[in-house]
């Protein structure tokens, strides 16, 4: 869990000059150890901070929407009119909220790695594509199946997707806390530990299957079954290359730990050991 940041001394009132020509790493750095002056009510953490954030931005969506209508203006309406609205709504709603969550985790659990690129918004043009892909094979059969803009089990299997691999994302970033990093590991760091407890003790790398199985779902969401197999096969080839450079590391860095660890738990992803 993220410390509060340290309050000023009693009868501070003023911090010393900002360099403004510092790095951004650096101007980071120099408001940690100079925080402004705060009251003291709310909790002056990261964590907080993103979540007030979240709470400002969910009253105020549908506060909007429903506040259009009192000018006749149903934007809802307009979209189920012209396309596959409730899906579409819903594929935002999880994809927002993933995003959101990936920063949340970072800014609660491992506070020290916080940066606007906790958001993963700019994951790649990879990660881009795909949901481009994604999109457009749906538009595409949705004008060629129109039958497909209703809920079927596929949709329920997709939510049902979607919620466990954001359960397992999250819970796996909060348990490995500051040993969790998006990025690949090369050097071992001093806060760097094996987690074998938590949702750690069932999965092995439970933020890939996470999002394994996030991914694939978010595609059923939108009944694109092209989408749905695209994701699973480049996901599959990605994670399968990805776990085998991992832990390679994670062998240097833990030795025989880590190859008990790997020999007890699985990772639960379709043929990846």
């Amino acid at each position: 869990m993220a410390t509060p940041a340290p309050t000023p001394l009693e009868g501070q009132t003023s911090t010393p000059a900002l360099d403004r020509s510092k790095s951004g790493t650096a101007l980071y750095t120099f408001q940690l150890a100079n925080p402004p002056h705060v009251h003291q009510s709310l909790p002056n953490t990261p964590f907080a901070i993103s979540l007030i954030a979240f709470v400002l931005g969910t009253v105020f969506s549908p506060s909007l929407i429903l506040g259009l209508r009192v000018l006749g203006v149903s934007a809802w309406e307009w979209v189920g009119e012209h396309g596959s609205g409730g899906q579409l709504a819903l594929y935002f709603a999880v994809l927002s909220w993933f995003h959101l969550w990936e920063f949340l985790s970072t800014a609660g659990w491992g506070p020290s790695k916080l940066s606007v690129d906790s958001y993963l918004l700019n994951n790649g043009y990879d990660y881009a594509f795909a949901h481009v892909f994604g999109l457009a094979t749906h538009l595409i059969i949705m004008y060629l199946f129109p039958s497909l803009r209703q809920t079927g089990w596929w949709t329920i299997l997709g939510l049902l997707f979607v919620v466990l691999g954001q359960v397992l994302r999250t819970l796996a970033m909060v348990h490995a806390s500051e040993s969790f990093s998006h990025l690949v590991a090369l050097q071992k760091k001093q806060d760097h530990v094996l987690v074998t407890t938590g949702v750690y003790s069932y999965w092995r790398h439970p933020s890939y299957f996470g999002f394994f199985y996030w991914a694939i779902g978010t595609q059923l969401l939108l009944s694109n079954p092209i989408g749905a197999s695209a994701f699973a096969i480049v996901l599959w080839r990605f994670f399968s290359h990805r776990i085998k450079v991992e832990e390679v590391y994670l062998v240097k860095f833990f030795g025989k730990d880590y190859v008990a660890y790997r020999e007890r738990v699985r990772t639960w992803i379709p043929l990846i050991h």
